[in-house]
């Protein structure tokens, strides 16, 4: 009966530069993390394909670039912009698997106005609900052993060309969000439009996420749902709902 037997190294690193006039609260970070690992995996059976070695990707986290800025526009209110990309450490490829595809900003690539009041963001950007499953997630949503691994499989079970949500990931295209936060309280809602002749609902996405904590106290809720029924490309609607509960002892 064949065995496999792997090993894996990993080591991650991150960077960022911020620059920009303190007194007017304006700013511009660039920021990156490289995660990349030696993998050791050996194959026993008939034939034997014997021991490989390789550099691998992402093990823990993903490797991105990015680049952030802010500026006050004065009365309270904030203008933002994020831009963000993946690539593959070993190959320096923006074809990484899953959730990075090929577009250089293939993760993030936003504008927003925030005050007070919360939040409203318009482009690509992470799904609210994901966001929100974080708060209690043991492994903050890491590469590995999470329930990141789990999103990715849902909705790479769907057609998605030509959709919103990009095949196995965890970012929505073309979408308006709104999110708040304070003590401890995070809500965020989105509605990505689905660009569909004839259609205001093909190919759109809907999500909302909430968490919050207290006295280390933690839960979470979301609800995703990509309705990528545009009949020209095939595939059909996903939906992903969760819950968590949580109690922090650090």
């Amino acid at each position: 009966m064949p065995q496999k037997t792997t090993a894996v190294l990993a080591f991650a690193g991150a960077f960022s530069l911020v620059s920009g006039a303190a007194q007017a609260q304006n700013s511009v970070t660039v920021y990156g993390i490289l995660d990349a690992g030696i993998m050791s995996q050996s194959n026993s059976g008939t034939p034997s394909a014997g021991r490989t070695t390789a550099l691998v990707d992402a093990q823990v986290l993903p490797s991105i670039y990015g680049m952030k800025g802010t500026e006050d526009l004065g009365g309270g209110l904030m203008a933002g912009f994020n831009l963000e990309g993946g690539f593959n450490s070993g190959n320096g490829t923006h074809s990484s698997p899953g959730i990075y595809q090929t577009q250089m900003f293939g993760r993030e690539a936003k504008v927003s106005l925030s005050g007070d009041w919360g939040k409203v963001a318009a482009g690509l950007q992470f799904d609210p609900a994901i966001l929100a499953s974080i708060a209690t997630e043991p492994r903050g949503l890491t590469n590995s052993l999470s329930m990141l691994e789990y999103w990715i499989a849902a909705t790479v079970g769907n057609n998605k060309a030509g959709g919103n949500a990009l095949q196995g990931g965890i970012f929505d295209q073309n979408a308006i969000t709104y999110t708040y936060t304070k003590s401890g309280l995070y809500f965020g809602a989105e509605y990505g439009f689905g660009g569909v002749a004839g259609s205001t609902s093909s190919n759109s996405t809907e999500s909302v996420g909430v968490s919050y904590s207290v006295a280390g106290f933690i839960a979470s809720a979301g609800y995703a749902r990509d309705n990528n029924v545009n009949p020209a490309v095939g595939g059909s609607s996903s939906r992903i709902e969760s819950l968590g509960l949580g109690y922090d002892i650090g």
